[in-house]
């Protein structure tokens, strides 16, 4: 059993803890440099020695690649990445015990550590999830399955299991107006969840209306 890292927002850790999310799709990305997910025209796998082969569009040609699928494999965990802040006077280094009992974490709608009616000092920031140490971990769940396929191959069940009954109220009303604004009356999960990837994706690069390879990672409860 090996642990891989993932970053997860605020509204997916809060579905997780409830116990309504048990899936995250995430854009692949293939090794070579110059190729993005778009390039990607078709994903085989994996062998006995864990490998995905992508064939990768490049003109006329294709280019076999091979990938390690960085979210691991059945029976491996996943550690949960997510913002974060921990008392400044406190050096996990030395008092890593500590440092753990007193971290706080934005998901659990904490005041703002820059708030100055807090107790304690934690530097008057959040930190980024994205640099979050393992040590501050609090939660860790089992990959039971790991699969390559299109975006928009997501299913109403799907996207119930991707937590979208965990979005604030604020959200999904957003949501709705997009759907209202597409000349549609009902407002399915698969709505709600291609809003959502956009508010996290699209400025980075993969909306929703690409259509990107993605790994459908299913897991079980943190543990």
């Amino acid at each position: 059993m090996t642990e891989y890292p993932i970053t997860m927002c605020a509204e997916s850790i809060r579905a997780v803890q409830a116990r309504i999310k048990s899936q995250t799709r995430r854009v692949m990305k293939p090794r070579l440099k110059w190729a993005t997910a778009a390039h990607i025209a078709e994903v085989i796998g994996p062998t006995a020695d864990g490998l995905w082969r992508l064939d990768l569009r490049h003109g006329d040609d294709v280019i076999t690649d091979l990938i390690r699928c960085p979210y691991g494999k059945p029976g491996d965990v996943l550690w949960v990445r997510e913002t974060y802040a921990v008392r400044s006077d406190i050096d996990p280094a030395k008092a890593l015990d500590r440092a753990r009992h007193y971290c706080i974490y934005k998901a659990d709608r904490r005041s703002d550590p820059a708030d100055e009616m807090n107790w304690h000092d934690y530097g008057g920031r959040w930190r980024s999830s994205r640099f979050m140490p393992k040590w501050a971990c609090r939660l860790r769940v089992p990959v039971v399955s790991i699969r390559p396929e299109r975006l928009w191959d997501i299913t109403e069940e799907d996207a119930i299991a991707e937590g979208v009954y965990a979005l604030s109220d604020e959200m999904m009303q957003d949501a709705t107006r997009r759907v209202a604004a597409e000349g549609r009356v009902t407002v399915t999960p698969r709505d709600y969840y291609a809003w959502w990837w956009d508010c996290l994706n699209a400025a980075r690069g993969h909306p929703w209306a690409n259509n990107e390879l993605v790994w459908r990672i299913e897991f079980g409860r943190a543990i």
